[in-house]
């Protein structure tokens, strides 16, 4: 019998699908700080190292530990100094809906596992989090293409369920680490 609600999630699923592959579709160079700590965390965490590529993945920009991101624009910082201060004055205004570091990790829905914004800056603290969060949703969803989908989903805070398969998803496309 057919049921809306099912085509619905079929849909939803193929166009995380098309979105997580082009994502992944264009060589990512990530900064070295950002090599290391995807290494130190996914040998930490037991996460295969391609799916911490895969969840950190945002839009095909290069990773980097002094990053920021806002309403989808992207801000990279000479200093450490200077990237708090932008973080630090967006937090005064009142905003909580930006995004940090190597792993893109959004303050919204990770700061209280953060000591404060400065550790979120730091690689291998972020890596980390990453790591223990995507074992977290693997002890949840039998399949990696339910953990990536569903940590990406929560992430952009959509309402779409988790994808069954990724099918055709490369993930040695990506160059780092």
């Amino acid at each position: 019998m057919f049921r809306f609600g099912n085509s619905i999630s079929i849909w939803s699923s193929r166009i995380i699908a098309l979105f997580l592959l082009a994502m992944t579709a264009q060589p990512l160079t990530a900064h070295p700080k950002c090599n290391a700590a995807a290494k130190i965390a996914a040998t930490e965490s037991g996460i295969p190292i391609e799916y911490m590529r895969l969840a950190a993945a945002r839009h095909g920009i290069e990773p980097h530990p002094l990053m920021v991101t806002v309403d989808g624009k992207h801000s990279q910082f000479a200093s450490i100094e200077a990237a708090k201060r932008n973080v630090f004055f967006r937090f005064l205004r009142g905003e909580r809906s930006f995004r940090i570091g190597c792993f893109n990790i959004a303050y919204a829905s990770a700061s209280q596992d953060f000591a404060s914004i400065e550790a979120m800056f730091d690689p291998v603290t972020s890596g980390r989090w990453l790591g223990r969060e995507l074992a977290r949703l693997r002890s949840i969803y039998p399949t990696w293409p339910e953990v990536i989908s569903t940590y990406q989903a929560r992430d952009l805070q959509l309402a779409w369920r988790p994808l069954r398969c990724l099918g055709a998803c490369n993930l040695k496309r990506t160059s780092w680490p």
